[in-house]
């Protein structure tokens, strides 16, 4: 069964113009491993990232009750407006506050121990859902965020998710439901959605506040069956690199963002570039090296018009030693390729001011200073220009001036 034909309802509106679509392929990283969503998911769970950059701090979570509020850190570091704080520098039209607090939409018990599934309001109307288990070490848990409207999908649906210290676990809605029975254990499910462990032959209901059944479905298939025609694969679904990766630029990071916070670190960011299937490239920024399936998620970068341009607003975050303890920081980079006319780039900056970007086999990198994330002094549009110094192509960023 094509479970991304279950998801429809779970879009997020490119929220990015130029090409969001492509920068999801090329920039997302580990949270897409499992899911094999399209990009425009892939946009939602990015940013919900830094969700729980503080929460994520403490090792054992208590009070989590399914259908109340989820306990006072996770709501504190919510409530301030952190919510989007893996954009970094905030975009146009995304909010910047919750609507109200995180409440505990379900739980499960797997051998690593509990995993929550966590619901977020957000203000301007939409809501975050997002998984927590307080065992994370490394990158908040993925999420998935709906703006201007809620995730229900209206009907039956679910998809798998491999959680970090949890395992795979099946995400779901069930309407009406208010508890459901899988593999022998009962879940209470009060705002609809379920979490649970994933197993193989298992048969899923569905409870309603009557007592009744409103869904009894073989994982696998929706409810009711809706015939999918299979289509030929013509490629991998993520392309993997088919050629030796080169290093074609670097900088040297002195400071980097710690959810709203700056910290001091000593890394160095580097930029690497692969050919990878059917005349695509993979391109990638890190500071920690990657493992293969992080670079393979960066391995969908088309080949471009000779006057053509993509860029992207790209966090890159890593685990950095900040006063004794392993935290998780993260830089801004502008990352993306030009076509064969285009010698030359500059990012412009909303006052006015402007700064060379590095073109090295076509690709095109700048690392956004801290300076430069002050209102009024932000990254605003990139401009390219051909080999005799006239503009051929312009791209603006999303973000607020």
């Amino acid at each position: 069964m094509d479970e991304l034909a279950l998801l429809k309802d779970f879009r997020l509106e490119d929220a990015a113009t130029d090409g969001a679509r492509e920068h999801a392929r090329a920039a997302l990283q580990t949270a897409m491993n499992r899911r094999r969503l399209p990009s425009r998911y892939a946009i939602a769970l990015a940013f919900v990232t830094a969700a729980l950059l503080a929460a994520g701090a403490y090792a054992i979570v208590h009070e989590f009750v399914v259908g109340a509020t989820a306990p006072k850190a996770v709501n504190a570091e919510l409530e301030v407006g952190h919510l989007f704080d893996s954009e970094l520098i905030p975009w146009r039209g995304h909010p910047r506050n919750t609507a109200g607090p995180t409440r505990v939409a379900a739980a499960a018990d797997t051998p690593q121990g509990p995993v929550y599934l966590l619901m977020t309001p957000l203000r301007g109307g939409g809501e975050c859902l997002f998984f927590y288990t307080g065992r994370e070490d490394g990158p908040p848990p993925p999420g998935s965020c709906s703006l201007g409207k809620p995730l229900q999908p209206g009907r039956f649906s679910y998809f798998t998710q491999n959680i970090t210290a949890a395992g795979a676990m099946v995400i779901g809605f069930a309407p009406g439901a208010i508890r459901v029975r899988y593999a022998g254990s009962s879940y209470e499910t009060p705002l609809g959605w379920f979490i649970v462990p994933s197993r193989t032959n298992e048969i899923l209901t569905a409870y309603g506040a009557h007592g009744g059944v409103v869904a009894r479905v073989p994982l696998g298939q929706s409810s009711p069956p809706a015939p999918v025609r299979a289509k030929p694969l013509r490629g991998p679904v993520f392309p993997e690199p088919t050629g030796p990766t080169r290093i074609i630029a670097s900088a040297q990071i002195d400071s980097a963002r710690s959810g709203s916070t700056w910290v001091g670190v000593d890394g160095r960011l580097r930029v690497a570039v692969a050919p990878a299937w059917k005349r695509r490239r993979c391109i990638y920024a890190y500071v920690t090296r990657p493992s293969a399936n992080d670079v393979d998620q960066h391995c969908s970068w088309p080949g471009l018009r000779a006057r053509q341009l993509q860029v992207f607003p790209t966090p890159v975050g890593w685990t950095s030693i900040v006063d004794s303890r392993r935290t998780w920081v993260t830089v801004l980079v502008l990352l993306g390729q030009v076509g064969a006319d285009i010698v030359r780039a500059d990012v412009r900056f909303s006052d006015g001011s402007s700064a060379p970007m590095a073109v090295r086999d076509r690709v095109l990198f700048y690392y956004v200073p801290r300076k430069h994330f002050r209102p009024g002094q932000r990254p605003e549009e990139v401009v390219g220009r051909d080999a005799s110094g006239q503009i051929v192509a312009r791209k603006r960023l999303p973000f607020v001036r």
